[in-house]
Order: C-alpha cells, then sequence, then structure tokens
C-alpha cells in the first residue's frame, strides 16, 4: 500500500476529490445546476417565442394570402364589369348611331319631298305663265299658225333652260 501513496497520482486524484468535496461542500454545484436551469429556462422561454412567433407569421400568410384571393376576385370581378360596360357602351353607341342614321335619312327624303313640291310647283307655275302667254297671243289673234308653233318652241326652250 505505500507504493499506492507514492504515485503521484494517486495524489492527484485524492486533491480532485477532496476538491470537488470542497465544491460540494461550498454549493458550488447548486450554481451550476441554477446556471444550466436558468439558460434551459431562457432557451425554453425563446422556442416559446419562436413559437409563438412562427404562429403569428403563418396567421399573416394566411391573412395575406386570404386578402390576395380576395383582391384578385375583385380584380377579376372589375374586369368583367369593365368588359360588360363597354359592350353595353358599344351596343348604346350602335344604337345611337343606327337612330341617328335613321332621322338624317328621314330628314333627307323629307328635302328630297320638298324640292320635288318646290320644282313641281315652279313647272307648274312656267307652265302655267307659258299657258298664259300663249292664250293671250291666241285671244288676241293677231299672229297666225306659224306664230303659235314658234311661241309653242319658244316656251319649251325656256322650260328646258330654266331646268338645266
Amino acid at each position: 500500500m505505500d507504493h499506492l501513496f507514492a504515485d503521484s497520482k494517486t495524489w492527484v486524484f485524492i486533491g480532485l476529490l477532496m476538491f470537488f468535496a470542497v465544491v460540494m461542500y461550498a454549493g458550488a454545484h447548486k450554481l451550476v445546476f441554477k446556471a444550466l436551469d436558468d439558460r434551459a429556462a431562457g432557451i425554453a422561454d425563446e422556442l416559446a417565442k419562436a413559437a409563438a412567433l412562427r404562429k403569428e407569421a403563418e396567421d399573416l400568410l394566411k391573412q395575406y394570402t386570404a386578402r390576395k384571393a380576395g383582391a384578385e376576385a375583385e380584380a377579376t370581378r372589375i374586369v368583367e364589369q369593365a368588359k360588360a360596360d363597354a359592350e353595353s357602351l358599344r351596343r348604346e353607341a350602335e344604337r345611337q348611331l343606327a337612330a341617328d342614321l335613321q332621322r338624317r335619312e328621314r330628314q333627307v327624303e323629307e328635302r328630297i319631298v320638298r324640292a320635288e313640291q318646290q320644282a313641281t310647283a315652279e313647272i307648274r307655275g312656267v307652265a302655267a305663265d307659258a299657258a298664259i302667254a300663249a292664250a293671250e297671243s291666241i285671244l288676241t289673234g293677231a299672229e297666225g299658225a306659224s306664230a303659235h308653233a314658234r311661241l309653242v318652241t319658244q316656251g319649251i326652250g325656256e322650260l328646258a333652260d330654266r331646268f338645266q
């Protein structure tokens, strides 16, 4: 056994045991365990905060995804409404154009009818004037058959000149 205490390794072991005994008696192990417990509690708190942040991020993602879907649906609805409005405006413009064309066509037809009536009235007036002039010259009897033919030819020529 003497050789056991003569070895330096044995004394180092005994010294180490005594050091641990003193450290244990002084309560250093409690400090170490407390520090480790505090560190574990801090890590647990950080994990809980991280889990809460993750849940919050997931909730925000769900909200934004729902908002995005809602915005896309709204955009689609707006585009469809705009297309429908454009089609309605196009149909209304076509209807208005057709109505305007019909109205202008009626106006032109009315102008043509008035012009025809006016031309007919002018022709009747000229013919009446020519007939009156011919009747006057016939009634006066001063002129003969050749004069009558000349007056008719002259009246026809006057009619032709007026309507050219």
